[in-house]
């Protein structure tokens, strides 16, 4: 367990923590988003602000 610490207090792993977690936060927000999305609007809809937003 004090190799682990020690590891992560390592400059390269706490630089490299941070964006790992800010594409999780990201990646599980925008799930989010489309779930609720999706029961407020019908398939019709979602499916096609999905497809203009992946179009970019």
């Amino acid at each position: 367990m004090h190799r682990l610490i020690q590891r992560l207090r390592d400059p390269l792993c706490e630089n490299s923590i941070s964006p790992m977690i800010s594409s999780v936060t990201g990646a599980g927000t925008g799930f989010g988003f489309w779930v609720i999305a999706a029961r407020f609007y019908s398939a019709e809809d979602v499916g096609l602000i999905s497809a203009v937003k992946s179009g970019k």
